[in-house]
């Protein structure tokens, strides 16, 4: 169950998650993607796995992409897929699902 603060359609304002968490999804929420090094450099936030775990079992859907850094080294970065897509959802549309083959 997600309790919201009153006023606000907002989901970091999820009382129900850690002030840090609520800071995470909310950065998740603009759009943009996180890594470790950016949630210690911009919010001071050293254990950025445990703030996904726990807005993960809020039941909010966070993705990771694990990718390569210039010297080899793997690091994950997180993102947020909103409930209303296509993605979330666990379908894509096709041109033929569409009605328009060959349109798109």
């Amino acid at each position: 169950m997600n309790t919201m603060t009153l006023g606000t359609t907002s989901l970091a304002n999820d009382i129900s998650l850690p002030r840090q968490a609520r800071i995470i999804l909310a950065h998740l929420e603009s759009g943009k993607q996180i890594t470790n090094s950016k949630a210690m450099l911009v919010y001071h936030i050293s254990r950025l796995s445990d703030c996904i775990l726990k807005i993960r079992r809020a039941g909010h859907d966070v993705r990771t992409d694990i990718r390569t850094d210039e010297v080899g080294g793997k690091y994950a970065s997180y993102y947020l897929v909103p409930k209303w897509s296509e993605e979330h959802m666990g379908f894509k549309w096709s041109e033929e699902d569409m009605g328009f083959p060959g349109f798109y």
